[in-house]
């Protein structure tokens, strides 16, 4: 009974550090599209939320920064025209 919980201890083990080092080294490969990663997947989910609104970036921009601390307005537009652009 030991020696199962031991070996079981030690393959969750690596197996967690195996999922951690391939979620970084994925996140190093992907360069950020923009400077304010926060406000640019803000901007994204916005417009994936939004998606039948035919609203330009400005409205959602106001929309979105009464609703939380959106701090760069280029950042959140560019998200916003990715995600039209993805489809």
């Amino acid at each position: 009974m030991k020696y199962l919980f031991l070996s079981l201890f030690v393959l969750t083990t690596i197996y967690f550090s195996s999922c951690d080092n391939s979620s970084s080294s994925r996140a190093e490969s992907t360069p950020q599209k923009c400077s304010d990663m926060e406000s640019y997947d803000y901007g994204y989910a916005i417009a994936r939320d939004q998606d039948g609104l035919l609203a330009d970036c400005n409205y959602l921009y106001e929309i979105a920064s009464t609703q939380k601390n959106v701090t760069s307005k280029s950042c959140f537009c560019e998200g916003v025209s990715d995600f039209r652009n993805s489809k």
